[in-house]
């Protein structure tokens, strides 16, 4: 907490970027006073800005660096989910389709599953691409890659 206080007046433009612990995605961890692990950059926006009104609001970075371990508090604000959500897809770095780590399908998969394969049986597919039957229907109702076009 002590890097935060002295940083939180910081007026660089550039990114001000964490410099201890931080989780696979790349964003900072700060283990705080009564034990619990949080998320740097949300703790700074705290600091810096003061506890949001609102209720389930996040910490969203302008600079779309928040992965990258960013914690300038001029780059911080705070945002609803959907708000911050339009940034990371402004910003590219909003994980989703083949890009995410956890995808076991590829897009031109995904989009075979859903116009190529359509009139295959969705069990065939999801064995043939090692995903469940669920999934295959996911992807033909468009709940999952639904960014894929024909």
């Amino acid at each position: 907490m002590a890097w935060i206080e002295r940083h939180k007046d910081y007026t660089g433009e550039e990114c001000l970027i964490w410099p201890h612990a931080r989780m696979m995605s790349g964003y900072g961890t700060i283990k705080t006073e009564d034990g619990k692990v949080r998320v740097a950059s949300r703790v700074m926006c705290e600091t810096a800005h003061g506890l949001s009104e609102e209720k389930g609001m996040q910490a969203a970075h302008n600079c779309g660096n928040g992965h990258l371990g960013c914690v300038n508090p001029a780059h911080l604000r705070w945002d609803t989910a959907a708000g911050n959500s339009r940034d990371k897809i402004k910003h590219g770095t909003l994980l989703f389709g083949e890009k995410a780590p956890w995808s076991k399908l590829t897009e031109d998969q995904a989009r075979h599953i859903k116009y190529d394969g359509s009139k295959i049986n969705p069990l065939i597919l999801a064995e043939k691409f090692n995903v469940s039957v669920t999934a295959v229907y996911s992807i033909r109702q468009g709940k999952t890659w639904g960014h894929l076009n024909g």
